[in-house]
């Protein structure tokens, strides 16, 4: 009988649990791995269960159990996070399987589904609940049933509005309704469901690709224009609904807006636009370079400033290099090849004080084996005689530091 059958189970699963955790009732690291492989086992029973219902309410008492054991485990590697993603697509595997089967077998799976996705297990994983209220929508060929889940995904609605944290779950249970109101309702009722439900990025990115196919690109600067004021606080968002505004810009050939907004971009950090940039200026392209070279170098974020070291690295402007190492002697390591054609004794000069910087600052043997690695990277470029000789200078230099001598006598 099926309950005999599930309290199997679920001895089963308590023996693998009593099995694997320690006195404290935690799994550790070591044994998650073997404690999800035998958890599997179970997964394979409700596999192998002819009777649907009985299948499904096992794979249910595997998925919250999985759930449950993130609370109790080190899931560093994910073996438990890939069982619970097994055991939900098991899950979705029966809701397919069930099309052809009567109408009251697929109303029992609808509700367990229904119910199932309440359970308290699944407090703090929106995602596991999401994804079982969305195989629900298989069975919405029944009026009965989609009229059953619009209820239910509304009541969740009302239950999370106006709490930030449950933001996330309440977009994805529209995504939901979306769905619902595009496979039934007529294209007026889509539009509006969506223009109603702007305040989310999932919808606001929908309409403006509604737009691109209908070539209307004017709206879709509106469009990602309002999405950038609303989402100020989110860096991410902002950056793609200007992305998209760009895009409409240069599909309208508006010019100056264009390089206005590939500005903004490149200065926030999508170094992609500055080729955009250059090809969009009306500058003499030197002239437009050095301004903005100068524009980024006077900045005061760091941020702008790791913008410009790119920016000479990419256009090869050694002077401009050569300059940021000596006021950045560490960052010789990385420019020496570049330069070492064209300002070689600058480049000797530069790692000198580098090294001898570093060994100052060096006060264990990691530290010293890191000089001697600099010192093998100096070698390349300024010769055995002048590394020799530099080795000499810091033996004369820390002959108090054993350990260091001991590092660089391993180098002669």
């Amino acid at each position: 009988d099926i309950e005999g059958e599930l309290k199997k189970c679920k001895r089963y699963m308590e023996a693998i649990i009593k099995k694997y955790t320690d006195r404290d009732g935690f799994i550790p690291y070591r044994d998650t791995c073997d404690f999800s492989l035998e958890m599997q086992e179970v997964l394979e029973k409700a596999r192998e269960t002819k009777n649907i219902l009985l299948s499904l309410d096992i794979a249910f008492l595997l998925l919250k159990e999985a759930v449950e054991a993130y609370q109790y485990s080190d899931d560093s590697d994910g073996y438990i996070g890939s069982l619970v993603t097994e055991t939900i697509e098991f899950i979705r595997e029966i809701v397919i399987d069930s099309e052809a089967l009567s109408t009251d077998i697929r109303e029992k799976i609808f509700n367990k589904m229904l119910t199932e996705s309440d359970s308290r297990v699944f407090e703090g994983w929106d995602d596991y609940r999401i994804d079982l209220l969305r195989l629900c929508i298989e069975f919405t060929d029944i009026e009965e049933l989609r009229n059953k889940l619009k209820m239910k995904i509304n009541s969740n609605i009302d239950k999370n509005s106006g709490d930030k944290y449950g933001e996330y779950y309440v977009e994805g249970l529209k995504q939901i309704l979306f769905e619902l109101v595009n496979d039934f309702g007529t294209q007026e009722d889509t539009e509006e469901f969506i223009k109603e439900n702007l305040k989310y990025s999932s919808f606001r990115e929908m309409l403006i690709g509604k737009l691109i196919i209908e070539g209307k690109f004017q709206e879709v600067v509106v469009v990602a224009y309002e999405g950038e004021v609303k989402d100020k606080d989110y860096a991410g968002l902002v950056s793609k609904w200007r992305k998209m505004r760009y895009e409409a810009y240069k599909r309208l050939g508006l010019v100056e807006e264009q390089a206005n907004l590939a500005k903004e971009l490149f200065f926030d950090g999508d170094f992609e636009y500055y080729q955009e940039l250059k090809e969009l200026t009306k500058e003499d392209k030197k002239v437009f370079y050095n301004n903005l070279k100068l524009e980024l170098k006077n900045s005061k974020d760091w941020h702008v400033r790791r913008i410009y070291l790119k920016l000479i690295t990419e256009e090869k402007d050694l002077d401009a290099i050569l300059e940021h190492a000596k006021g950045n002697t560490s960052s010789i390591e990385e420019y020496a090849e570049m330069l070492q054609e064209k300002y070689k004794d600058e480049v000797i000069e530069i790692y000198e004080k580098h090294i001898k910087a570093s060994a100052d600052a060096a006060s264990n043997r990691s530290a010293y084996k890191r000089v001697c690695g600099i010192l093998r990277g100096y070698k390349k470029i300024a010769g055995v005689d002048n590394q020799v000789n530099l080795i000499n200078q810091l033996m004369a230099l820390h002959k108090k530091r054993p350990a260091f001598i001991d590092e660089l006598s391993k180098i002669k």
